[in-house]
């Protein structure tokens, strides 16, 4: 018994001796250095590389109307991966219809979509509401007579020359921020840099939108 006992007493002692010097060693061993973010050859905080929003494409822009009275922060991860799944099950429901009658639901590759890991309940989180703002009624007059004289956007209306026919349908360009929003397919970015500019390239149509620095 005596002999057992000393040999418990040991292994505590050398266990206490061994935690002691984890302890003191790592209040002497020195600080972790601070995050020192990339940066440019010329100084500049370096952002390049190439990035995908593919996960928002079934994120609405705005606070659904059956969401109407909850914050976004209200949102547990429970709630998203049920928004989620909801959300895919729909985009699943419509992506055969996606080409119309004649083209028929389109190569598989557009549907990048059906699978999207929804990160938030929307996208909009100021103003509060999930709400764009109210347009001013100089946009108002613009938006009326936009429509007035094609309805382009939508792929009606007019077609007499390529001249009635929208940027997007001419492949030239989303516009903004219609080109930084996750759509069905083509949802990856490559950012550039240089000294007096950002290049951001969109593989949507290929544009390109240069973001000079002065």
């Amino acid at each position: 018994m005596r002999t057992a006992a000393r040999v418990s007493i040991s292994a505590v002692v050398l266990a206490a001796a061994a935690l002691l010097q984890i302890l003191a060693t790592a209040q002497t061993r020195p600080p972790a250095p601070a995050y020192s973010p990339p940066k440019t050859p010329w100084g500049h905080p370096d952002i390049s590389g190439i990035y995908t929003n593919k996960d928002e494409t079934n994120t609405p822009l705005e606070r659904p109307a059956e969401l109407k009275g909850r914050g976004a922060e209200e949102f547990s991860a429970a709630d998203l991966e049920k928004l989620t799944k909801e959300r895919q099950a729909i985009a699943a429901k419509i992506a055969g219809g996606i080409g119309g009658a004649e083209t028929g639901a389109g190569p598989t590759h557009w549907y990048e979509h059906l699978k999207g890991q929804s990160s938030r309940a929307w996208l909009i989180i100021d103003p509060p509401d999930g709400k764009l703002p109210a347009m001013t009624p100089q946009a108002q007059k613009r938006e009326a007579a936009y429509a007035a004289l094609n309805d382009a956007r939508n792929g009606e209306g007019r077609a007499d020359s390529w001249l009635d026919r929208s940027l997007y349908d001419r492949c030239i360009t989303r516009g903004l921020p219609g080109s930084m929003m996750p759509a069905i397919y083509g949802n990856s970015y490559q950012i550039l840099q240089s000294p007096d500019s950002v290049a951001i390239r969109y593989e949507m149509i290929h544009e390109t939108r240069i973001i000079p620095l002065d």
